[in-house]
């Protein structure tokens, strides 16, 4: 058990190393779930909605190859927000599920990654204020992951700590059982 805690620790702070040196806040728990849970569900609508602006956009945004971003196109990026959403509602049906909470921000990071992309051809497209828009989305989004990370990494230090407590438990009763063992049994056994 210690050994899966410290590889989850392990590698979400090889995502974001910052969020191992969690802010003073969020050290001591007082990251507001709540909050976190409101700000994300806003901007997977607001994600949504930007899709939608972008399958109807007249002209559609060009690749540099001269490909035109289709609504087809678009839907499959609206793929990534419909995973990220399905896991969200399971992170906020139990926000204390870590592996929910590790799939979040995995399916968080595919979506600033599709975000980035779409920005990044929305400025070759001349379509500047959108690619603008896009960034904001992407930082909003972004700045949520990094939060998410922050409570994923306080929840599995607190099933850690939770796990060595229960080690040390354990180990106390081995001890006091071989106590009592030994109490029972005859010192000096009779000679046959």
């Amino acid at each position: 058990m210690r050994v899966v805690l410290t590889l989850v620790i392990l590698a979400l702070s090889s995502l974001h190393p910052q969020a191992v040196r969690a802010s003073g806040d969020e050290a001591q728990g007082k990251l507001n779930i709540n909050e976190l849970l409101a700000s994300y569900q806003k901007e997977l609508d607001a994600i949504d909605s930007a899709y939608q602006k972008l399958a109807t956009l007249q002209p559609p945004l060009r690749y540099a190859s001269g490909t035109v971003l289709t609504p087809e196109m678009v839907e499959s990026h609206r793929k990534s927000v419909s995973r990220a959403r399905r896991t969200f509602h399971e992170f906020q049906a139990n926000p204390r599920n870590l592996e929910a909470a590790i799939r979040l921000v995995i399916r968080t990071e595919a979506l600033t990654d599709d975000l980035t992309s779409l920005a990044e051809l929305s400025y070759d497209s001349d379509q500047e204020d959108l690619a603008q828009s896009l960034n904001q989305l992407t930082a909003n989004v972004d700045r949520n992951k990094h939060l998410i990370e922050a409570w994923a990494l306080q929840l599995a230090s607190q099933m850690h700590q939770r796990a060595q407590k229960l080690e040390q438990e354990n180990r106390s009763l081995g001890l006091q059982l071989n106590r009592l063992k030994e109490q029972q049994s005859p010192k000096n056994p009779p000679a046959h």
